[in-house]
């Protein structure tokens, strides 16, 4: 997220060395004065503002690793806000958001695309407004799904192969339920994006969590 390019109305990161872009939407624009890592990061105002892939990102019916960095607008906002999500038509398989009213961050990983899924729920304390950097990691191998912060193992619990399913829709970022129209748009600025086919290693997840 070090630069923005505008090409027929269409506002995205480049897609560099086989990356795909991010397409930026509302009023989602770069941020060069106060980025969070490198020379730019993307600024989100909560009224619709968000980011999607430029196409189906990851298989989330196998073993994936997302991560993203955040700082949140306020110190402690109200309401509920995602950060990271990927959805099928009812569901998002995986979400990572903040709850207001506990101050906690929640990974969230449906076992079904359904209106009302079981769902497998992570939580991760809030750092308030300093920048933070999750990961997000289903281990199919070992059964499991993880919550990384700052690098850190903060989380995780069992989630059976039954229980995972492919969403077929593009990475959103900065809100979730893209499959019903798009929910809880986050306040502040995202940056360092990066999605894995496979479970990173704790030290790799570590070196990222220094980025």
């Amino acid at each position: 997220m070090e630069t923005v390019r505008t090409e027929d109305s269409t506002t995205d990161t480049p897609d560099t060395e086989g990356r795909q872009s991010l397409i930026l939407s509302g009023d989602a624009h770069l941020n060069t004065a106060d980025p969070l890592t490198g020379a730019g990061s993307v600024s989100l105002d909560g009224d619709g503002d968000h980011l999607d892939s430029d196409g189906h990102q990851i298989d989330t019916d196998r073993s994936y690793t997302v991560t993203g960095q955040v700082r949140l607008r306020e110190w402690a906002p109200d309401g509920t806000m995602a950060l990271l999500s990927q959805g099928g038509d009812e569901a998002d398989a995986f979400t990572l958001r903040y709850q207001g009213d506990q101050m906690l961050w929640e990974a969230v990983f449906a076992h079904d695309d359904t209106a009302d899924p079981e769902t497998t729920v992570l939580t991760a304390m809030s750092s308030g407004g300093s920048p933070q950097t999750f990961a997000v990691q289903y281990d199919q191998k070992a059964g499991e799904v993880r919550l990384f912060a700052d690098g850190v193992l903060v989380d995780s619990a069992p989630y059976a192969a039954a229980d995972a399913w492919d969403a077929y829709r593009a990475l959103q970022v900065g809100r979730d339920s893209a499959g019903r129209g798009g929910a809880h748009h986050l306040d502040g600025d995202v940056d360092e994006v990066r999605t894995y086919a496979g479970v990173l290693s704790p030290d790799e997840i570590r070196a990222l969590g220094r980025s």
